[in-house]
């Protein structure tokens, strides 16, 4: 009896995962299947640096700038992707038993294991996806301005950032199933269980939050890099535009994403609390069910939502102000 609880409450939390992942998924597989003259640019720009024959001054400061600008968006990362990642490590041990996190992150391992796979015999030329990790380190080789032991640094580096990129996102919407774990619709779940776990939600929220906006800072800051070697300017800024639309493509998907989890989770539990109060109305004094959600963050409207509305929106923004940040580091 208790293995089945256990089944069904494991089951029930891993429904809210299929909409975030379905998502992702969906996001990536239409950007590999529609994205599909991307590599071809990147080869043209390989090729345009490849005939650099002397670097101007000028550049060679610029690089240098867009270069400590990119660097200086790893460093900021990581420190929000290790901040989230203490965040769901606590979360996990006091929410979870041993068995439940093994099957959850099992969960984490099938899906990043998979796409590691898929992206390492992915041909570079070819797909999409790949050029996006390549596009500038290709770029930055094509350029011969850099030693092989610079190059090696760069990309230990990238592939770093790439590993946490690509493990980051299903641990946080695995994170958000594990939060909603115990709340089975008609069991035993207090009003009290239900505000922590409302609290939970919406601190994941902001984390994941957090993470994707700088992932999208570094994602424009990363793929403008090698803009810098480009001469003619009408070529720069049609590079460059190029990139913002993919910037803004991927702060689209991460904000749907984060939406596909956030709305279901609130409102399970907004919903499991409205029937609670309304249960115990019978037998205890009246509470207005619509004004205690409203006064415990709970209600699902704009203006009770509009924090978690903002941090949906972030990663968005983020990409669609990516030119502003490609503007800082060039002009």
């Amino acid at each position: 009896m208790q293995h089945r609880t256990f089944s069904r409450d494991v089951l029930f939390s891993l429904r809210f995962s299929l909409a975030p992942f379905g998502m992702l998924l969906l996001g990536k597989i239409l950007f590999e299947l529609l994205a599909f003259r991307f590599p071809e640019l990147n080869q043209s720009l390989i090729q345009s640096f490849s005939e650099i024959k002397e670097q101007p001054l000028s550049l060679s400061f610029q690089e240098a700038k867009a270069r400590i600008l990119w660097l200086t968006s790893v460093i900021l990362y990581f420190f929000v992707c290790s901040a989230f990642i203490a965040f769901i490590w606590n979360t996990l041990k006091r929410s979870l038993t041993k068995s439940s996190i093994a099957v959850l992150i099992s969960a984490v391992m099938i899906y990043s294991v998979s796409e590691i796979a898929y992206l390492s015999q992915a041909a570079v030329n070819e797909r999409p996806l790949v050029t996006i990790f390549r596009f500038t380190f290709d770029s930055l080789q094509a350029s011969k301005q850099y030693s092989l032991n610079e190059l090696s640094r760069i990309s230990f580096t990238l592939s770093i950032v790439n590993f946490v990129a690509i493990i980051i996102v299903p641990l946080g919407i695995v994170t958000g199933c594990c939060i909603m774990q115990g709340c089975i619709p008609h069991h035993k779940v207090g009003l009290e269980s239900l505000l922590k776990k409302s609290k939970y939600i919406k601190e994941l929220l902001v984390g994941g939050s957090a993470v994707m906006v700088i992932g999208i800072l570094h994602m424009q800051l990363w793929l403008n890099w090698p803009v810098t070697f480009v001469v003619d300017d009408d070529v720069r800024q049609q590079i460059e535009a190029v990139t913002l639309a993919i910037c803004q493509y991927w702060g689209v998907i991460y904000t749907l994403t984060m939406a596909a989890l956030y709305i279901p989770s609130a409102f399970s539990l907004s919903e499991q609390a409205r029937e609670l109060i309304n249960l115990e109305n019978s037998t205890t004094d009246k509470v207005n069910s619509e004004i205690w959600l409203a006064e415990n963050k709970m209600l699902l409207s704009i203006n009770g939502q509009l924090p978690q509305l903002l941090a949906v929106i972030a990663p968005m923004l983020a990409g669609t102000l990516g030119s502003t940040f490609s503007g800082v580091t060039f002009v």
